[in-house]
């Protein structure tokens, strides 16, 4: 089961490059995560990774399969990890492709890169209000 990288993004593009060999001998399936691709915005607005998990697990239970192979690439890494710790016993086996299994440490490189490359925008970023949010929420995350 393929979980692609975002979040927000979809399987489109692992489905129509690297999909294609892993076709030839093996079933894939491509699971667009809750609100991504092609599949519907939760009314919850849950978008935590143990609900993506979950959804995971209901797709594995829907196709009347005992085991999956996630293979998590970028941010579905994370989603596969977590599926893969809570439900072990439905893990064939576990695949990682340049996983961001720790976002906080991924989205803290991305956000020095952004800082250091593009000092305007950062701070553009960080007197906007979801930078304030961000701020009040993320020790770490300097104040505007």
């Amino acid at each position: 089961m393929f979980l692609h990288g975002g979040p927000g993004y979809n399987s489109y593009s692992f489905r129509r490059t690297m999909g294609l060999s892993l076709e030839a001998t093996t079933p894939v399936v491509y699971m667009d995560e809750r609100g991504s691709g092609a599949s519907e915005r939760p009314l919850s607005k849950d978008y935590t990774l143990q609900a993506m998990a979950a959804d995971v697990e209901g797709l594995r239970k829907a196709l009347g399969v005992g085991k999956i192979i996630p293979l998590g690439h970028s941010f579905g890494g994370a989603v596969a990890a977590t599926y893969a710790s809570t439900f072990p016993s439905h893990v064939d086996l576990l695949i990682l492709a340049d996983a961001a299994t720790n976002m906080p440490a991924v989205m803290g490189v991305w956000m020095d890169a952004l800082k250091s490359t593009q000092p305007a925008a950062f701070a553009s970023e960080q007197s906007s209000d979801a930078g304030k949010a961000l701020a009040a929420v993320d020790p770490k995350t300097p104040a505007p």
